[in-house]
């Protein structure tokens, strides 16, 4: 008999079962996954295709996010459909981390703006550079993607930020970015980078409240660090 689909699994094991009947707390990673997989292959049951998927990086949840298109579709089962489902998961688990944060209109210390940004920074390859605008009273006008750089360097000029700043006529501004290596500690050209708009903002009346890099489940913040 093949192993196609769930329907096919003793009733006891079927996701689906037992999410109906008991709820989806109940579930393991592999059967929530196969609940939205649906399909399994010729060669595997959905849980057993879920179960290859979840250990093919780092054998938790994490490894969804951290595998890219490219090596989802080298697994055994996996076609483009599986593959986009996949895709399509992470970004609804990341923009329900990231509306939970923006809840918070108030940014007042460091740690809140990486909570905001964690969740869609964590497993990026290339570093990405965000401003957060800010009015008198430090909530946020808007966020801006200024940058995406290369697997190690963000690069920005103090123009393109204040460009915004004006735009959304904030009266403060945070810059952030992430470091794809995990370690948060400054970069030289962070520092220098941090400087020019810090000074460019003296200028402007528009203050740069604070450079927080993020790294692995981590941050640091330049203000904090006396580097701003």
């Amino acid at each position: 008999m093949g192993k196609d689909n769930m329907k096919q699994l003793p009733l006891s094991e079927q996701p689906y079962y037992i999410c109906w009947e008991k709820g989806a707390n109940y579930l393991t990673d592999a059967q929530l996954l196969g609940v939205l997989l649906k399909n399994g292959s010729k060669e595997m049951s959905v849980v057993e295709l879920a179960t290859q998927i979840l250990k093919a990086k780092d054998g938790d949840l994490h490894s969804l996010a951290k595998l890219t298109r490219k090596e989802l579709m080298q697994l055994k089962g996996i076609g483009r459909v599986k593959a986009m489902q996949i895709e399509c998961l992470v970004e609804l688990s990341n923009r329900m981390c990231v509306q939970q944060f923006q809840k918070r209109k108030c940014f007042n210390d460091p740690e809140a703006v990486f909570k905001h940004f964690y969740p869609r920074l964590r497993f990026l390859k290339k570093e990405h550079l965000y401003a957060l605008y800010l009015d008198g009273r430090n909530g946020v006008i808007r966020e801006e993607l200024l940058t995406v750089g290369t697997g190690n360097a963000s690069l920005i000029s103090p123009r393109e930020v204040f460009i915004k700043a004006v735009e959304h006529e904030a009266q403060y501004l945070i810059l952030l970015h992430n470091h794809p290596s995990g370690n948060p500690t400054p970069s030289k050209a962070d520092v220098e980078v941090t400087k020019m708009v810090s000074k460019a903002g003296d200028m402007l009346e528009i203050q740069l409240l604070d450079h927080i890099i993020v790294g692995d489940n981590t941050y640091i913040s330049m203000r904090e660090c006396k580097l701003l």
